[in-house]
């Protein structure tokens, strides 16, 4: 993304239409950035806009679903899914699911 920003240009205005865009955002989230600023600001962009029907996949690197500092986060109310077998084989669902669902949206507007 910073390549594609130029110089002077705002940064934010790049990221919140291009997450407003978005159909599903998967963000990662591990011990190290937890807690960072940019993890609420994009959920809030997606949540911000009620038009949007983007689905955000937190994934879980190295955390427990059940842990204090996420089910104290805006992101509680989330389905938290864990860099694990299951975790994963659910946002490959997801994707497909979204994917086929835009599929057939681009079909009904060509006809």
């Amino acid at each position: 993304m910073s390549q594609r920003i130029g110089a002077g240009a705002d940064w934010r205005q790049e990221i919140n239409t291009n997450l407003k865009q978005a159909e599903l955002v998967i963000s990662c989230l591990t011990p190290e950035n937890l807690k960072a600023p940019w993890i609420f600001y994009e959920a809030g962009v997606l949540f911000g806009n009620n038009q949007s029907q983007t689905l955000l996949c937190p994934y879980l690197f190295d955390l427990e679903t059940n842990n204090d500092e996420l089910l104290d986060s805006p992101l509680a109310h989330i389905e938290l899914l864990k860099a694990d077998r299951e975790g994963t084989k659910k946002i490959v669902n997801a994707i497909n699911k979204n994917a086929k669902n835009s599929k057939d949206d681009v079909d009904k507007n060509k006809s």
